[in-house]
């Protein structure tokens, strides 16, 4: 029973992630991103394809955490503020598993908003690597250039999207937000796997583990977010989890007393961030990013442990 009841409230969490206007917009923004970013670049300064790698990873980061941060806190906040919190723990469903569910649902959108971000800087890379090798066979040595072929290939599913979404609202009477954002998390991944198979670009495994550790930043994100959205209303647990953000980006920085004394909630973005370890052929050991996942889960632990204990204390009748 207890089950069932964890499992309606994140899929309703999932639900209303994907079905705001906001989620499609930012889905759609990060993908276009990518692909459009590596054109407008003329001299080849580094390696190819490290543009529309780098821009994968800071979508996924920047865009992502627009994502997944206000759709826990509207979910959370929606929730107790229109007092459907106090009836669905009326049933009973216990506060601890209110909170479990709705952050599960939130980084299960936020999985299927990677999905396409991931995937379509997957096929960027390639579009960049097979445009400057076809540059370099015509003699245009130091040029970027992308794959026009594999440029379409990432570009059009996106207007695709939009078409299918808009006849499904206008034919099907679907809602046009969460048909978009789940068509254009699913193309993407979909092109990408055909351009690697026919042969159109080449496969960067990199990305992959590289990319996993950004998630998982904006994952402890993600739960911080909820943590304090049971405390406070959503705009100040905003402001909190933008300041954790940001002291985040200068724990490197800190002395190593005030590192070690707020590693316990503040995660170090140093850890997280593998795009530099990507450069002049590097790899990215898989062990590391399990070590950093492993950091990411102690930390999500930690807030989500603060979040009960606040959400215990709170009034919602």
């Amino acid at each position: 029973m207890m089950f069932r009841r964890f499992m309606a409230v994140a899929c309703t969490a999932f639900a209303e992630a994907a079905a705001e206007p906001v989620s499609a917009l930012l889905l759609l923004s990060a993908v276009m991103l990518v692909h459009i970013a590596p054109v407008l670049q003329y001299t080849l300064l580094s390696e190819p394809g490290r543009l529309a790698r780098d821009g994968g990873f800071s979508a996924l980061l920047v865009f992502g955490a627009l994502f997944a941060v206000p759709a826990v806190l509207r979910s959370i906040g929606r929730e107790i503020s229109s007092g459907t919190a106090a009836a669905a723990l009326a049933r009973p469903v216990p506060r601890p598993l209110f909170l479990a569910g709705k952050i599960c649902g939130a980084l299960l959108s936020l999985l299927l908003f990677a999905l396409g971000v991931v995937s379509a800087a997957l096929l960027s890379e390639g579009s960049c690597i097979a445009g400057c090798a076809g540059a370099a066979a015509r003699g245009e040595h130091g040029t970027a250039a992308v794959s026009a072929a594999c440029f379409a290939l990432g570009t059009l599913p996106a207007f695709a999207a939009l078409a299918a979404a808009a006849a499904a609202h206008r034919f099907k009477s679907s809602r046009f937000a969460p048909v978009l954002f789940t068509l254009l998390a699913l193309s993407q991944p979909a092109a990408a796997a055909y351009a690697f198979l026919s042969g159109m670009a080449p496969f960067d495994a990199r990305v992959i583990p590289a990319s996993i550790p950004v998630l998982a930043f904006v994952a402890v994100m993600t739960v911080s977010a909820a943590a304090l959205a049971c405390r406070f209303r959503p705009a100040f647990a905003g402001a909190g989890t933008a300041a954790l953000a940001s002291a985040a980006m200068f724990m490197q920085l800190a002395p190593p007393r005030i590192r070690s004394a707020l590693g316990f909630a503040v995660p170090d973005f140093g850890n997280f961030w593998l795009a530099d370890a990507m450069s002049r052929a590097g790899e990215v050991p898989w062990s590391y990013v399990l070590h950093a996942c492993g950091a990411a889960a102690a930390l999500s632990a930690a807030w989500f442990l603060a979040g009960c204990a606040f959400f215990a204390s709170r009034d919602i009748s």
